[in-house]
């Protein structure tokens, strides 16, 4: 019975891995989820009588994300696998630490208006540095279970607004928990401008009934308290709403063709009100501006400059 356990959990392992595609010499540099671990084990308990016998603990990292590694010897031995509880982990009362990233590491948020350019920011330090990079997950957005949300939020944002932005939440929670595999992880945009900047837009602009709004605030507020979501500096790309708009109708992204230069207007207040005035909502982390009207040249030129501020987050706000 232990070793059909076991098989089991293996072949659960495989189907689980984290969003990649698992080869059999992958399997061993693959990370897992404690918390399916957990579960499988409990099973395997179950099957042994009901009694929870003392066995071989794996070494864990980045919170509950586990080093396959560390479990393929131990699935190869058939041994009793043994872990704590979420509140052995935690403690009583409290998941702050359920997801937590190690302080050594450091989380970077790209910021800005649609067509600010911050694709362009990502993509040169992709390609310069060693660095975690990751872009808005739009292929999600565009594709849930054959649905294009944010196409329909677009096209009639009072109907389909609190859809989209509660997938949104959901998504980009994703990506501030996925296991760091850098020191260093640059994200475009984060859960914080989802709430503070287009959420808020949407309430604003009448388009997201209140109690719509006071239910994202909810989940939200939630997520902040209970899960490690900060971030370690955020670059504004502060671009004039006239320059988002050339450069969004010259990209010619199908969403994005029924875009106003209002609704980009209306962002850049939001972004201004967040960051610059900081009267919108509190801000923990530094904070570096940099002026983003210039063609792409100037742009990458300006990113080399400030390449060090930008990879060693500053201890105050700068305008750049």
């Amino acid at each position: 019975m232990v070793k059909n356990g076991w098989i089991a959990m293996k072949t659960e392992l495989q189907q689980h891995l984290c969003e990649r595609t698992l080869t059999p010499s992958g399997l061993m540099s693959n990370l897992f989820n404690l918390a399916t671990l957990d579960r499988l084990t409990q099973q395997i308990h179950v099957q042994k009588g009901g009694v929870t016998q003392p066995g071989k603990q794996c070494p864990c990292r980045e919170g509950l994300l586990l080093d396959l590694a560390a479990i393929q010897e131990l699935i190869e031995q058939n041994t009793p696998l043994s872990l704590p509880s979420s509140r052995t982990w935690l403690g009583e009362g409290s998941h702050k630490h359920l997801i937590k990233k190690d302080a050594r590491k450091r989380i970077i948020c790209i910021e800005g208006n649609i067509a600010s350019g911050k694709t362009t920011c990502l993509d040169y330090f992709a390609q310069t540095t060693s660095i975690e990079v990751l872009k808005e997950p739009l292929t999600k957005w565009r594709n849930v279970r054959g649905h294009n949300i944010l196409g329909l939020m677009y096209q009639d944002a009072s109907r389909w607004g609190i859809t989209l932005q509660t997938y949104v939440q959901l998504t980009m929670l994703e990506q501030h928990t996925r296991p760091m595999i850098s020191p260093i992880r640059m994200m475009e945009r984060s859960i914080h401008s989802a709430k503070h900047i287009f959420v808020e837009n949407l309430y604003r602009s009448g388009k997201m009934p209140e109690v719509d709004y006071a239910v994202l605030s909810e989940w939200f507020d939630w997520i902040q308290n209970n899960i490690d979501v900060s971030v370690d500096l955020i670059v504004y790309l502060q671009t004039s709403p006239k320059v988002c708009y050339e450069r969004l109708k010259t990209r010619c992204r199908e969403e994005e063709k029924v875009i106003p230069l209002e609704y980009l207007e209306a962002i850049h207040e939001l972004y201004e009100e967040w960051l610059i005035k900081r009267a919108l909502f509190e801000i923990s982390c530094p904070i570096l501006v940099i002026g983003a009207d210039h063609d792409m040249q100037k742009m990458v030129e300006k990113y080399e400059e400030n390449r060090d501020q930008i990879l060693n987050p500053p201890n105050r706000q700068h305008h750049l």
